[in-house]
């Protein structure tokens, strides 16, 4: 006789694209409710042994340009799904032959540096830049060029993006006294709390002598 369990088996066609949305965003969100976490004990640490403020922008700490990078990954993920779909390269699984999910990786990688460049050269911050208090500038502190804000984008692909080549860009900034990443040293620029890049902000004058 046939087998009582083939008999109970049902053909399931391949999951939503709502419920993919929702697994892939899980993680993000877990990811950036993590480092919230995190950032929130370093800057109790930090505000109780802070020295003097100095003139100039202060560059930003590396969890919060990962929360920030992490915010803006929320903000594409929707945007990299429908593009996907449009351009009919949404892979069933990992597969390096499969143009699918070549086209795929091409699409997650793009994208994001396209929208990195056109912000940033507009505005000098992103949507999660700008929720974390972060912007882009020169070195000199002046707003990001368009040459600047290019070059940084255009390296992005190869140390900011998920989920490995991410760790690259994370070590270059934790070796770098101003916490630049390698895009960063290209275009000679930086990322830094927006409050101490506002124009007329100097170090606190010290005390008087008259």
């Amino acid at each position: 006789g046939s087998d009582p369990f083939q008999a109970r088996l049902h053909p399931v066609g391949s999951e939503p694209l709502w419920r993919r949305a929702v697994g892939g965003l899980t993680p993000m969100l877990m990811m950036f409710f993590s480092f919230s976490m995190i950032f929130l004990g370093f800057t109790m640490l930090r505000e109780r042994g802070r020295p003097p403020a100095q003139e100039g922008p202060r560059p930003a700490d590396v969890l919060q340009r990962a929360m920030a990078s992490i915010l803006d990954q929320i903000v594409l993920f929707p945007l990299i799904w429908i593009a996907a779909e449009i351009l009919n390269a949404s892979p069933e699984e990992i597969d390096f032959s499969d143009p699918k999910f070549l086209g795929f990786l091409a699409v997650w990688h793009i994208l994001p540096a396209l929208y990195g460049f056109a912000l940033e050269a507009a505005t000098g911050t992103t949507v999660g830049k700008h929720v974390l208090g972060l912007r882009v500038v020169q070195l000199g502190g002046t707003r990001a060029s368009l040459r600047g804000a290019l070059l940084r984008n255009l390296a992005r692909p190869f140390e900011a993006a998920y989920p490995f080549l991410v760790l690259i860009g994370m070590v270059a900034m934790t070796l770098s006294p101003k916490r630049q990443r390698l895009g960063d040293r290209i275009g000679r620029t930086l990322v830094v709390e927006e409050s101490s890049s506002l124009p007329g902000r100097t170090a606190p004058p010290g005390p008087s002598s008259g």
